[in-house]
């Protein structure tokens, strides 16, 4: 192992995390630091010392960097005589990924859980060891799926050790940065490297000059002689780090003879470090392996087996780039012939790609090629590159355009939303076709949507409805009509969504789409939701609840934001049967094909309605698992929304989180122009302070929202939580008549099932405001409208209710509502509601109940995720596909909630988790 000097640190961090990998307890560690600053000898080290444990090698290079899973399939060799103890999909999916099997469905998720799951496998054997150098090289497919199961193997005797120039910090990942060595450390390493005992002076300028770069110290104890290190000579000329260890490499390189500089060329183009195609290579340019013996004797080069490696990455890359022009195109010309005999056309085309001065139809095609295969290998980012490498070669420009265009759907696919934005703006200065700037603007807007400007995504399909509607297309611009309405319905421009709306049932009609059709389908609930914003919800929500019926999913595809309002709707209005039923189906569906695309979002509603029904412990898991996923994929609309899921969470409990919460959720907001989002985050702040027992600071938020929506036109009582809000939190302030009045505006939309939710709150300020004859009455119909759902108002009600028999001297009537609320509020986890009813029942009774104790704190949201799908029945198999975890990690959050809950069964589980 090579000399580690000053490093005593880190190896002591490293030789930790390995004991703690021994014990069970994943560790993820990123070193970085500038190359020759030591970090593939720390890995070397780590690698010595993970005696008992799997270890799995790859180091990341430059030229590979464009092959999907080109590094994911080094560092997985060692594992995949193991396919068997994957399922059947993810088998098929990993073989297709690796290029060992046949295409399979291009499913990329379904790859990286194939991996974790071999990962785990290996894991439950004996310790794995993975450690990736030059990790800045490594293809985005491959660090996309490193990462992936990084993330989800905390919980397993898994370590994974990542070197890079450049830090990345992974979220989980301890980074450790590499410095450059201290004066004595580096006096150490010049006196060793050059056998001569060298002057203090000198130790210290050289440290200072170099930064302390182990590799620059090493080269200048070989470059610069004995007497200038001993201070005998002294160091005249300006001493800089790159110029020294350029100059130290090119002295070594200079020295071999030019048929060994020639090959050396040919080697550090190659992404392969077998001989066979090296020496395939040497011999189209008249050249044999043999001639690289020189260069191992000279220390640029070692050999291991049928592997010949340079000894440092900064060697090979300054053989290449020192090379000329021609010799890098002759060196890639050479290794494309070689590769035409063994099959392997993406890395043949890669090459011929690197050997073109100019534009190539044959080598462009090629690289097509490859991007489809690509594609359909669940590479999306090889794809992308690959196409934007042919659309650089393409001649036509009809021919570059479509593949810019090709390139920006993969990237944006892939999660690359802003590198598919600015490979659309290019597609698009190429020529003026019509339909293909409609297929740019679309896909730009879709862009726009995940993570720009709304308003832009609202303008861009606007633009591509009309020109659809000149050209005759009409079935397409009912799709893009429908969705510029609901971009400019989260856009919070309620006139212009209302334009759209029209527009997209006009082109319905012209379209001549028959009832049922899916598109028909979609018009209709775009008017429909209109319908219900704008004060005629009885009219418009049939067709709203038309999209969450079963066979509809289709929908998903073609305006994906329908269905978005659709279920947003039906939980606002209380009918959470028809939104959980809808979004569970969804759900499953995006599980089960590993699509994490629009599952957040989906999370998210599926979040919502479990708040409204009261099963917070469920809306808090999938609120994070769905802001988890949005961070991981780029969505950051969709981090706003889950973001402010979890803040009205936290504000219905009265928890000071709401707040960051909420704060992060504006900010991204405010970068989207998703102005309909800001009625969720004004409304939750409003609830914490009621939560807090603060409800006069309630209405300046509360009075904002009524103004705004008034301004935009939205009119429908029952999707606005605010007005009644704005009620109680009038009665609760001592302004009886102005509460009357804004009730008075309520009561008429609090009928019929549609008005269920509005009716419940309803009916409770009533009670708050009535003469004492009327109150009980309304008080009671608030609690009998709830039933067995809406607990959360239901409890709300009973203290209200308590709170007025106990103020009018009715203490014994009292009781019974203030008891049943706190267990209500207790259930909930909602602390500061609970001691509020607590504290009236200790003003009725005169005496304290304690809270019963509660194991809510002791399960981790994994933990619960978990619990909470083995307790609907999941086998741990179906339970890691439907959360992208290892069986193995599976096991051990089941085995822990086990524990804390005390239940020794799953029978156990379901009969004693708490919602």
């Amino acid at each position: 192992m090579p000399m580690l000097v000053g490093r005593e640190s880190e190896m002591s961090i490293l030789s930790n995390a390995l004991n703690a990998v021994r014990t069970g307890r994943g560790q993820c560690i990123e070193v970085h630091g500038e190359a020759g600053i030591g970090k593939s000898t720390l890995l070397e080290f780590a690698t010595d010392q993970a005696s008992g444990c799997t270890v799995l090698l790859a180091r990341g290079v430059e030229s590979e960097s464009e092959l999907a899973y080109a590094g994911l399939a080094d560092l997985l060799q060692p594992l995949l005589t193991g396919l068997t103890v994957l399922s059947e999909q993810q088998a098929a999916e990993l073989s297709a990924a690796l290029g060992m099997g046949p295409s399979a469905t291009g499913n990329r998720f379904a790859v990286f859980l194939a991996a974790l799951n071999l990962l785990s496998r290996a894991a439950s054997e004996r310790p794995v060891l993975v450690i990736v150098d030059d990790f800045q090289w490594f293809d985005g497919e491959s660090v996309a799926a490193v990462l992936f199961a990084a993330r989800r193997l905390r919980a397993e005797p898994v370590g994974i050790l990542l070197a890079t120039r450049i830090a990345k910090s992974p979220p989980g990942f301890t980074s450790l940065l590499l410095r450059g060595l201290d004066v004595t450390s580096a006096a150490t390493v010049l006196t060793t490297m050059s056998g001569h005992q060298v002057a203090p002076d000198v130790a210290a300028r050289l440290t200072t000059a170099t930064g302390g770069n182990p590799l620059a110290l090493t080269e200048l104890a070989r470059l610069l002689g004995a007497d200038k290190l001993t201070g005998v000579a002294p160091l005249t000329e300006p001493v800089t780090v790159h110029a020294h260890l350029a100059s130290a490499f090119w002295q070594s390189l200079s020295l071999l003879p030019t048929a060994t500089l020639n090959a050396l060329v040919v080697l550090a183009a190659s992404e392969a470090p077998d001989t066979t195609t090296v020496t395939t290579a040497l011999q189209t340019i008249g050249l044999d392996i043999e001639v690289l013996e020189a260069a191992e004797d000279a220390g640029i080069l070692r050999t291991d087996g049928h592997q010949v490696r340079f000894t440092h990455p900064l060697l090979r890359s300054a053989v290449y780039h020192g090379a000329t022009a021609a010799a890098r195109r002759t060196a890639h010309t050479a290794l494309a012939d070689a590769l035409g005999t063994v099959g392997a056309a993406d890395r043949q085309a890669w090459h011929r790609a690197s050997a073109c001065i100019g534009p190539d139809p044959d080598v462009a095609d090629a690289l097509a090629r490859v991007a489809e295969e690509a594609g359909r290998r669940a590479g999306a980012g090889a794809a992308c590159s690959a196409l934007e490498r042919a659309a650089a070669l393409t001649v036509d420009p009809c021919f570059r355009a479509e593949r810019l265009c090709a390139a920006a759907a993969f990237s944006a696919w892939a999660g690359g939303y802003r590198r598919a934005a600015h490979l659309l703006e290019r597609a698009a200065r190429e020529d003026d076709d019509a339909a293909r700037n409609q297929r740019i603007a679309t896909l730009r807007a879709s862009v726009e949507m995940a993570c720009g400007s709304h308003q832009l995504g609202q303008r861009l399909l606007a633009d591509v409805a009309r020109q659809q509607t000149h050209d005759g297309d009409n079935t397409g611009a009912t799709v893009s009509w429908a969705g510029a309405t609901m971009a400019a319905m989260l856009c919070g421009d309620l006139p212009t969504a209302r334009n759209h709306a029209k527009a997209t049932a006009h082109s319905a009609e012209l379209a001549r789409l028959p009832a049922g059709h899916p598109i028909r389908t979609a018009a209709d609930a775009t008017t429909g939701v209109i319908q219900c914003y704008i004060g005629e919800l009885d009219q418009g929500y049939p067709a709203v609840r038309a999209v969450l019926q079963p066979g509809n999913e289709s929908l998903t595809r073609m305006v994906a934001s329908v269905p978005v309002f659709a279920a947003h709707i039906a939980a606002t209005i209380g009918d959470t049967h028809h939104a959980r039923g809808a979004l569970e189906n969804l759900v499953m569906h995006q599980r089960t094909a590993g699509e994490l695309g629009r599952l957040p979002v989906y999370l998210t509603l599926l979040a919502n309605v479990a708040f409204q029904d009261g099963r917070w412990l469920e809306s808090e898991v999938l609120a994070d698992e769905a802001l988890e996923l949005a961070r991981e994929t780029g969505q950051d609309t969709v981090v706003a929304v889950a973001l402010g899921a979890l803040g009205n969470l936290a504000a219905a409990r009265g928890e000071e989180q709401c707040h960051a919460f909420l704060t992060e959720a504006d900010e991204k907001i405010t970068q989207s122009g998703n102005g309909v989002l800001q009625f969720d985050t004004n409304t939750a702040r409003a609830l914490f302070h009621h939560s807090t027992g603060q409800p006069d600071l309630a209405l300046p938020p509360l009075r904002r929202l009524v103004a705004t929506a008034a301004r935009i036109g939205v009119r429908e009582p029952r999707l606005s939580p605010w007005l009644p809000m704005l009620a109680e939190t009038l009665a609760l302030t001592g302004q009886p008549d102005e509460a009357a009045t804004v009730l008075g505006g309520l009561t008429t939309a609090a009928t019929g099932f549609s008005g269920k939710a509005l009716a419940v709150v309803v009916e409770r300020c009533h009670g708050m405001l009535s003469a004492d004859d009327d109150a009980d009455a309304r008080f009671h119909e608030s609690i009998q409208l709830c039933g067995d759902e809406l607990p959360f108002e239901r409890a709300r009600t009973q203290l209200a209710w308590g709170q007025r028999l106990r103020r009018r001297r009715r203490r014994a009537m009292a009781r019974e509502p203030l008891r049943d609320a706190a267990a209500t509020f207790d259930a909930l986890r909602t602390a500061r509601w609970a001691d509020l009813a607590r504290s009236e029942l200790i003003l009725c009774e005169g005496r304290s109940e304690a809270p019963p104790a509660s194991v809510f704190p002791s399960l981790t949201n994994q933990e619960t995720r978990v619990a909470l799908l083995v307790a609907q029945g999941a086998t741990n198999r179906e339970v890691a596909a439907s959360l992208f975890l290892s069986e193995k990690t599976v096991e051990a959050h089941l085995g822990r909630a086990f524990r804390k809950l005390g239940v020794r069964s799953r029978v156990e589980l379901a009969r004693n988790l708490p919602v």
